[in-house]
């Protein structure tokens, strides 16, 4: 794994780092301007983005599947 791939890993599963909305806090993405703030200055910010990006949408996917598989409870 690449040293930005290692970073986004662990900046995906930073508390805090991924928005929700509505009343009931639904995951709609990952706060990109608060992950790129907390990642160290000598990593490729433009791979970390597009490795955050790919991340993004797995994380939606699952939180998506758990809503499914739980009855959105």
């Amino acid at each position: 794994m690449s040293v930005e791939g290692e970073i986004a890993l662990a900046l995906v599963f930073r508390p805090g780092l991924i928005r929700r909305a509505g009343m009931a806090g639904v995951a709609v993405g990952i706060d990109y301007q608060g992950a790129l703030a907390l990642a160290p200055p000598q990593c490729d910010r433009e791979a970390l983005a597009f490795l955050l990006m790919r991340a993004e949408d797995g994380l939606l996917a699952g939180f998506r599947r758990a809503e499914n598989d739980h009855g959105g409870k």
